[in-house]
């Protein structure tokens, strides 16, 4: 194997570490000055304005419904005639850093998930920063 390929490999997990860095430092720059533009577009009584080369800053408004409490969610949505929006689920990490786990202390899953559930180790290359 050509030590160029490693190497190559290894300058674009960097790049892709200092970018990820910088989106970092630029999202958390733009959730501090979110309030003050926001209160600063109410005040101007704007919900939308265009800068030159830069785009439409605009107001974007989308409610979001948070659950308290799921059985009572559930009990009241079919109470209410939505009960085809009630779903069983499973959380899909919580799975898998169940099976982790059982990897790791070499335990077997229970034989009732034998044929259910597919279970994969990916291998990946990575880089720590220097």
């Amino acid at each position: 194997m050509e030590p160029n390929v490693l190497r190559d490999f290894a300058r674009l997990l960097h790049d892709k570490q200092v970018a990820k860095t910088t989106l970092d430092e630029i999202q958390r720059e733009v959730a501090e000055r979110r309030p003050a533009v926001l209160e600063a577009m109410a005040d101007a009584g704007i919900t939308r304005t265009t800068f030159d080369a830069l785009g439409t800053l605009y107001l974007h408004q989308q409610g979001w419904a948070r659950v308290r409490d799921k059985e009572a969610l559930t009990s009241a949505m079919t109470s209410a005639g939505l009960g085809d929006m009630v779903e069983e689920r499973v959380n899909s990490n919580r799975l898998s850093a169940l099976y982790r786990e059982w990897a790791e202390t070499g335990e077997p899953a229970p034989p009732e998930l034998d044929g259910v559930v597919d279970y994969e180790v990916v291998d990946d290359v990575r880089l720590r920063a220097a």
